[in-house]
């Protein structure tokens, strides 16, 4: 291997993400009294960095967020901040360096029969051929339609990172209705749950 392969390798970064969170802006969330704080101390207890907010009968979720965030910014501008809430910020702002927090596009992938990957992959469709044998799976890079799309923020930056990171997939396990592809290095690049009954 030649020194400027191992440098670029070497150089490679890997995030953990999931790309399909329900919070408590969803109609079905069934754990009362659960806070924004201690959604994002879920998360940053499963060693998240990106999570995307994909409540399926609402997009009202990162919304709510931002403007809890808003309100206790505009209370410290106002040097009008009680104990509780300067320790609620000062740990919004600690999570908020740590976990990037994007709203809900779904992902989505068909395995199908004759070894093409598709899907939406939060703006564009894309296409990739696959080939599994065992638990060895091989995805060649995907081919994606052009489009742009502004909104909501940062779909085009989770678009890419998801496009990008699924040629590094190298194994994949079936448990129940969910399918992972991990790397050779056993990292998780997608975690995927079946749709419909």
């Amino acid at each position: 291997m030649t020194t400027q392969k191992k440098n670029a390798i070497a150089k490679r970064q890997w995030w953990r993400m999931d790309l399909h969170l329900h919070t408590m802006a969803s109609a079905d969330w069934k754990e009362p009294g659960v806070g924004w704080l201690d959604w994002l101390y879920r998360c940053e207890q499963r060693g998240l960095d990106i999570v995307a907010i994909t409540d399926h009968n609402t997009v009202a979720g990162i919304a709510s967020l931002r403007k809890e965030i808003e309100r206790l910014g505009w209370l410290e501008a106002d040097n009008r901040l009680r104990p509780n809430e300067r320790r609620a910020l000062d740990e919004y702002r600690r999570l908020g360096n740590d976990i990037l927090v994007l709203p809900g596009f779904e992902i989505t992938a068909t395995f199908g029969a004759d070894g093409v990957l598709s899907g939406s992959a939060g703006c564009n469709h894309y296409r990739a051929a696959y080939v599994t044998q065992g638990s060895s799976i091989t995805i060649q890079a995907p081919a994606a339609t052009r489009k742009t799309c502004p909104r909501p923020d940062g779909v085009m930056r989770q678009e890419s990172e998801y496009l990008k990171a699924l040629p590094t997939a190298a194994t994949y396990t079936i448990q129940g209705r969910q399918l992972e592809l991990r790397t050779a290095e056993d990292a998780l690049v997608a975690l995927f749950q079946a749709s419909g009954g």
